[in-house]
Order: C-alpha cells, then sequence, then structure tokens
C-alpha cells in the first residue's frame, strides 16, 4: 500500500512525492484549526447570547448572527493592528459593548442568572 501511495515524480532534479507529503497534511491541519478559531473568534458574540439564555427565536434571528459576524469581524480586523497592551485595555470594553448591543429579552440579565436587583 505505502508503494501505490508513493509515486514519484522527477523533474528538474527534483524528486516530488505528491500524495505521501506529510507537509501537505499538516498545512491542511494548520488551515482546518485556524478557521475554527476563527469561527469562534467572531461568533463569540453569538455564543455570548446563548449563555444569556437569550429567546429562541432572538437566537435565531439571522440579525444577530450577521451583526455578530460583523462586530467580530470588525474588531478582529481593529485588534490585530494593535499592540498587545492595546489589547489588553481595550478588551473589557468590547466585552461590555457587545453585551449591551445584544437584543436581550424582556427580563433583566441578572434575573436570568438568579441574582435578585433589589
Amino acid at each position: 500500500l505505502h508503494k501505490v501511495i508513493r509515486f514519484q515524480v522527477k523533474r528538474k532534479n527534483h524528486i516530488y512525492t505528491p500524495i505521501a507529503a506529510p507537509e501537505i497534511f499538516f498545512f491542511l491541519l494548520l488551515i482546518f484549526f485556524f478557521f475554527f478559531f476563527f469561527f469562534l473568534y467572531t461568533f463569540r458574540t453569538f455564543f455570548l447570547a446563548l449563555s444569556l439564555n437569550l429567546n429562541l427565536a432572538e437566537l435565531l434571528s439571522t440579525r444577530l448572527i450577521f451583526s455578530s459576524f460583523l462586530v467580530g469581524l470588525k474588531t478582529s480586523v481593529i485588534e490585530g493592528s494593535k499592540t498587545s497592551l492595546e489589547q489588553q485595555r481595550s478588551t473589557p470594553m468590547f466585552i461590555a459593548s457587545s453585551q449591551s448591543s445584544l437584543p436581550i429579552s424582556k427580563s433583566p440579565p441578572l434575573q436570568s442568572f438568579g441574582i435578585s436587583t433589589s
């Protein structure tokens, strides 16, 4: 099986092994993990809405998903061009602004966590 997979192509004094090159699989794995963590970073306002116990109709609205996608994309572009000190300074402000921009259901979010507001 290994001899079937590793056929070699000779071109310009280089020997290529097109299928069984481990660098290709490593590169594909790197791309997969990059897109996976970029998806988690971009939709973190959507997962924040899941943790706030919102209604299912509000969660499934495409406006919330698309706006959280745009907010995450904008902050990934903005925070990518900042230094680490500015990132540490601006991260809690972004979390507070993303919480305030979410369409929160009729009850206050403190009551949904079981904390009395009085």
